[in-house]
């Protein structure tokens, strides 16, 4: 998804600034840290990396700092690029800013010519990334070796086709919350360290919120692909699949009972309960600065980073919980990972791979990383679904309890209850941010019309993605 777009003048929050959900992408998760000058070992101790090819081999991949990050960011990204091309002789990194860049930048590349040997996308591309033949399989060169082999199995079928052949590699994933205000649940009567966790409870904590503090209970997103990203998480909490095959056809699914339900409590907790904010058309960042200044008590989200990094919030001010459930006990997820361009050389994707390895998965790096998150006062600790299994996942997850600096006791409402929530993939067999932008109006309409008609509304977006599907297929 690109960045967020700022929608009008509101009264619910001054305008000047939005947050991308993913932004990590454009700054390749690089965090300065100084000194990194030993060679750098993998979990048993030897090099994570190796040498990728012989002769010379030039590679082009997309992680490189962006143009405004801070000097220190940058020169730690120089040093790790000098300690891996002094690994690997012969091999030279040219590294690009500005990650994925979005589908539109993205399919530039791909008709000029000019995709990089290793890019980075989002969960949502790589299916249709595969389907075009864009990616090249490496199966061969990561199935058997470490630490690819420890994949959760789930994060890597994102980079997978349906006969198990591999594409890419998943770098870092998220499980979308609830964030709440701690204090204005205190105001209300309400013990905070007890969110709801269902939409019944969710539905009365608002309510009861708004009632004894005046503070809006609940936001939903409605914009930019976001009204139809965040009700498709709600649709996996009802226990709905959003599309299904039929008889080798993909069809939509969430206008049945289950799906209008849930658009419909919606509707009710706008105009029946008056607990949601009076303004509308909101994305994640006008949100999210509303959670940050206490104009509103709850919204689904991932972690809270922004709401300190960005607006300066106090963090011991807010909890997470699970996403409501409705039955389900699932919510969506997502995250990025690298691919690696078909048409570059087998020595190019080889030393490509290489690179991913070295810069995301050694246990030292990721280390010095969030050390130095943590000394830039970026928040540190937030929990997150796992990446890998066995020992990794708890070196990773040490490594991240280590260097915490937020308060990791205030989201055990989260851990405890993730731990009966499924992690379900965004929708994959079309063009999901076509999928998610044919949702919104449907949202827009129940949050902003009073007559409108969950069930009609659903209908005409089931005909859209109908003909997205059809147009794909």
């Amino acid at each position: 998804m690109r960045d967020d777009k700022v929608v009008g003048s509101s009264p619910l929050v001054p305008v000047h600034r939005t947050a991308s959900r993913r932004s990590v992408l454009k700054v390749g998760g690089a965090l300065a840290v100084a000194g990194l000058s030993a060679p750098v070992l993998g979990a048993a101790g030897r090099p994570i990396t190796r040498v990728a090819a012989q002769g010379e081999v030039s590679i082009r991949v997309t992680d490189a700092p962006i143009e405004d990050a801070a000097q220190a960011e940058k020169d730690f990204y120089d040093d790790l690029v000098s300690q891996f091309e002094q690994a690997n002789p012969g091999v030279t990194v040219e590294a690009i800013p500005g990650g994925y860049g979005g589908p539109e930048v993205f399919a530039a590349k791909v008709a000029g010519g000019t995709l990089e040997d290793g890019f980075a996308v989002w969960f949502t591309e790589p299916q249709r990334i595969i389907r075009q033949g864009i990616a090249a399989d490496i199966t061969d060169q990561v199935r058997d070796r470490a630490p690819f082999n420890a994949y959760v199995p789930e994060n890597l079928a994102v980079f997978s086709n349906p006969d198990g052949r591999i594409y890419g590699l998943p770098v870092s994933v998220y499980a979308l919350s609830l964030v709440y205000n701690r204090a204005l649940f205190e105001q209300a009567g309400l013990d905070p360290n007890r969110p709801p966790t269902t939409w019944d409870e969710l539905r009365s904590t608002a309510k009861q919120i708004t009632e004894e503090t005046g503070t809006p209970g609940f936001a939903f997103l409605s914009v930019d692909n976001q009204g139809g990203w965040h009700f498709t998480t709600m649709l996996y909490t009802f226990g709905v699949d959003p599309l299904r095959d039929e008889g080798g056809r993909l069809v939509p699914a969430f206008n049945g009972e289950e799906g209008v339900r849930a658009l419909q409590l919606l509707k009710d907790m706008r105009w029946a309960d008056n607990s949601l904010t009076e303004q509308q058309q909101l994305n994640q960042g006008l949100v999210a600065e509303a959670l940050a200044t206490g104009q509103v008590a709850m919204g689904i989200g991932g972690v809270p980073s922004s709401l300190v990094e960005t607006y300066g919030a106090n963090l011991t001010d807010y909890g997470l919980g699970i996403v409501p459930q409705g039955g389900g006990n699932a919510v969506l997820g997502g995250g990025y990972g690298w691919m690696f361009n078909a048409d570059s050389t087998p020595e190019q994707i080889e030393a490509a791979i290489d690179w991913v390895a070295f810069r995301h998965f050694d246990p030292a790096i990721y280390q010095a990383d969030l050390n130095q998150a943590n000394a830039r006062g970026l928040t540190v600790g937030f929990p997150e679904p796992a990446l890998f299994t066995g020992k990794l996942q708890e070196q990773r997850e040490a490594a991240r309890a280590a260097a915490a600096n937020v308060p990791v006791e205030l989201y055990q409402p989260y851990v405890e209850g993730m731990q009966n929530i499924t992690v379900r993939a965004e929708p994959t067999g079309l063009d999901v941010q076509r999928y998610y932008a044919t949702l919104d109006p449907a949202v827009q309409a129940v949050l902003t019309d009073e007559n409108a008609d969950p069930q009609a509304l659903l209908d005409e977006a089931a005909r859209n993605v109908q003909a997205i599907i059809d147009e794909g297929a």
